[in-house]
C-alpha cells in the first residue's frame, strides 16, 4: 500500500485542526420538502455537525496592489454557504467556501465567514 503526499497532508491537517482549532458546532438549515397533497412545504430541518475549526484572518494583496482582509474558517468538515459556525461563544455565517483538493479528495475546506 502506498501513501500519497496528499494522504499525509490530510492526516497532518486533521492533527493541526485538533491541536490549534476549537471544537465547534456547524448548523445547516435544510428546506422542508414540498407536499403536493396539501400544496405546502413541511417545516425546515436542521443538521448539526461537530467539527474542529480554526478561525483566522487572511490578508492578501490583489493584482492592483490593494490589500484585502477576510475572516476565514478552516475545517476538515464540509461547510456550505449559509452555514452557521458556533465557536467559543461567537457565531459566524459562511459566505464563501473553497475546497482544497489537489488530487480530487478534499484536504480541508476554507470558508470566508462573517460575524453574526
Amino acid at each position: 500500500m502506498t501513501v500519497s503526499i496528499y494522504d499525509r497532508a490530510r492526516a497532518t491537517a486533521g492533527r493541526m485542526l485538533r491541536k490549534y482549532g476549537g471544537a465547534a458546532t456547524i448548523t445547516r438549515q435544510r428546506p422542508g420538502a414540498y407536499d403536493p397533497l396539501t400544496n405546502s412545504y413541511q417545516a425546515d430541518g436542521l443538521d448539526i455537525l461537530d467539527a474542529d475549526v480554526v478561525i483566522g484572518v487572511m490578508r492578501q494583496q490583489n493584482a492592483d496592489g490593494v490589500w484585502s482582509v477576510a475572516t476565514t474558517a478552516t475545517s476538515r468538515t464540509e461547510m456550505m454557504v449559509g452555514d452557521m459556525i458556533a465557536l467559543k461563544g461567537m457565531n459566524w455565517r459562511v459566505s464563501e467556501v473553497e475546497a482544497r483538493a489537489p488530487d480530487g479528495d478534499v484536504i480541508v475546506y476554507r470558508a470566508t465567514v462573517q460575524t453574526r
